[in-house]
């Protein structure tokens, strides 16, 4: 399993401000893994409809995630595992999507963990 981007605590959308990816912003609304709650859309991206989320684990964390809405149904992603997944044919999102990834750990938002029991 890769590392997972966990946040201390639930952000708000104010906390998220201003942070985007291919043009897309995060914003209250309807996920492919969680019913409602923060995603962030990311537009053209290659075949699929492609979006960050925010998803509460079992055990009450919350983790950004990618999901994609596949032809089998949707798919997600830990953040390590992401970068590439989202680079595949653009590695500018992928640049894009890290750099979003160090810009919540710096503002202490988040973190990196080993795997989903840490």
């Amino acid at each position: 399993m890769g590392k997972i981007l966990r946040f201390h605590t639930l952000p708000t959308l104010v906390q998220l401000e201003g942070l985007e990816v291919n043009g897309g912003k995060f914003q209250g609304g309807k996920g492919w893994i969680g019913e409602s709650g923060i995603v962030l859309n990311i537009p053209n991206v290659f075949r699929f409809n492609t979006k960050l989320e925010i998803a509460e684990t079992n055990d009450g964390n919350w983790n950004l995630i990618l999901t994609q809405f596949l032809t089998s149904g949707p798919g997600y992603w830990e953040m390590e595992n992401a970068f590439s997944r989202i680079g595949y044919r653009d590695p500018e999102i992928q640049v894009q999507l890290e750099a979003l990834c160090e810009v919540l750990i710096a503002k202490e938002l988040a973190r990196w963990v080993d795997d989903a029991t840490a």
